[in-house]
């Protein structure tokens, strides 16, 4: 399958009390991973708890919680978000995050639940998909390292993704009009959309809220904040973030308004150093890069 997503890399906020890298997943898996990520609490911090942010990116995430040398697991399925949410962390905590992040959509191809029913929830993946929850837990718990987690990964997805291609013809409407959304940068209307991809609305919106979790035009509006930050930390990371001129928002005051909505603060307040993937640091990671930086 062709990567309708190769263009597109989400921008997430992280937090200066949190270590956390991002990972590639098996090419097979590109055009449906966006990436493999791990966090934990750096030790030895000043603060005991902060508060973290997550912002919508139209991704939705697997995220596997564990303590080193214990086979406890914990399996928790994010559904697509519009606005943005907190979370409070504990920095004494010797808890750790594995996640694996979805491109817009295709986690449909791996947990089998209607996009609209586990939008803005974080759901227990027992609930959603109770035998991949288990074979990822078998294979998990054999895992000694990042690397490993990465192959299991690998390895499970794989399997479960021949299957579900096997079974189930990919949607070429559905993929043309993500990709209409996603080159456009969000700036499509629904009219638009609907005309070129020769749909009625209502089909769209059943398609949608299957899929993807929201209607195309919030999911639109979340692509178009997405490539507004892109647009700033990508090209002019020392200025003020500001309304950018080839996206289509109706003025600046509007544009502030959706952005706070979004991310939490005004715009004035915001960082380059907010985000992730902004220098050569957040660069995401190849897993042969990994195990040699390991060995050396």
């Amino acid at each position: 399958m062709i990567n309708l997503f190769v263009s597109y890399t989400p921008k997430i906020m992280t937090s200066p009390y949190t270590l956390y890298e991002e990972y590639k997943p098996h090419p097979m898996l590109q055009p449906y991973v966006c990436c493999y990520w791990s966090s934990a609490s750096k030790s030895l911090m000043e603060r005991k708890e902060y508060i973290s942010t997550v912002i919508p990116d139209g991704c939705t995430d697997i995220i596997i919680e564990y303590h080193d040398h214990d086979e406890d697991l914990s399996f928790r399925y994010c559904g697509i978000f519009e606005d943005h949410f907190m979370f409070k962390e504990d920095t004494s905590s010797t808890k750790k995050s594995f996640g694996i992040r979805f491109y817009p959509g295709t986690a449909s191809l791996f947990v089998p639940q209607k996009a609209k029913e586990t939008a803005q929830s974080i759901t227990g993946l027992d609930h959603l998909a109770p035998q991949m929850k288990s074979v990822l837990q078998k294979a998990i718990q054999e895992s000694r390292s990042v690397s490993d987690l990465i192959k299991a990964c690998d390895n499970v997805l794989r399997k479960i993704l021949s299957d579900a291609l096997l079974r189930k013809n990919e949607d070429v409407q559905l993929q043309n009009i993500l990709f209409q959304i996603i080159s456009s940068r969000g700036m499509l209307s629904v009219k638009e959309i609907s005309e070129r991809e020769v749909i009625g609305r209502r089909r769209m919106q059943r398609m949608f809220d299957q899929v993807i979790g929201m209607s195309p035009k919030k999911f639109s509006q979340v692509i178009r904040f997405q490539s507004a930050l892109s647009l700033w930390i990508d090209q002019s990371p020392t200025k003020k973030l500001n309304l950018p001129d080839d996206l289509d928002f109706y003025d600046q005051s509007h544009f502030v308004k959706d952005i706070k909505k979004r991310v939490g603060i005004n715009p004035s307040s915001i960082r380059v150093s907010d985000f992730y993937n902004t220098d050569e640091r957040g660069k995401t990671i190849l897993v042969e890069d990994y195990e040699k930086g390991v060995k050396e």
